[in-house]
């Protein structure tokens, strides 16, 4: 069964709940997310359909290790759906490499990615990703804030950038992908769900 959608307080209220041992509200949140679940689970078709409950029953005993570790790790800061989307297809992501006897097969490769922030905006809406960056971006020093708001944001043109910067555009590309390097571990350090290596990991 699914029931209405929360609204962002009535999430919060419900994993303190499920975190102080309520049973209540682990019953509470089975049914609330038990079609969200499914729905994602069989949007993946490299499993055969009966082994819906195989991966439905292995994404909560995760979400259960070590003491609830990953819901624990949810901020609050975007809908409990959309972080339990994420790590769910982290989870399941992780599951078809497993399967996969080659991952760089035809049946797999559309699924890896080099580039972390194509790994993110596979996993995330595009408001809630870039709200977390808009947090990292704000820790960054007020040149690397320059570079992302320019580059990043307002798509500036290159030579535009590299001008204002007083750099040629060897020294400006490099200087992007540092600061790139910056945010991705800043979103690594606050965001840890947002990647893959945090569901097995963690």
């Amino acid at each position: 069964m699914s029931l209405a959608r929360l609204p962002l307080d009535e999430e919060q209220q419900l994993v303190e709940r499920i975190l102080r041992g309520d049973q209540d509200a682990l019953s509470e949140f089975y049914e609330q997310y038990e079609r969200l679940i499914y729905g994602t689970i069989r949007k993946f078709d490299f499993y055969a359909f009966d082994e819906g409950d195989d991966y439905f029953n292995g994404f909560y005993v995760k979400l259960i290790e070590d003491d609830w570790r990953r819901l624990r790790a949810w901020r609050g800061d975007s809908r409990l759906s959309t972080y339990l989307c994420t790590i769910l297809k982290n989870y399941l992501k992780d599951e078809r490499r497993k399967k996969a006897p080659d991952p760089a097969s035809p049946d797999t490769i559309d699924e890896i990615s080099e580039d972390p922030f194509e790994e993110i905006e596979a996993e995330m809406d595009l408001i809630t990703l870039r709200a977390h960056m808009k947090d990292c971006a704000e820790k960054l020093s007020d040149r690397d804030q320059e570079i992302f708001n320019r580059h990043f944001i307002k798509d500036e043109k290159t030579d535009d950038i590299a001008d204002a910067l007083g750099v040629n555009t060897n020294t400006y590309y490099r200087a992007v992908h540092n600061t790139k390097n910056r945010l991705i571990n800043c979103l690594k350090k606050d965001y840890p769900f947002l990647f893959s290596e945090a569901v097995e990991d963690g």
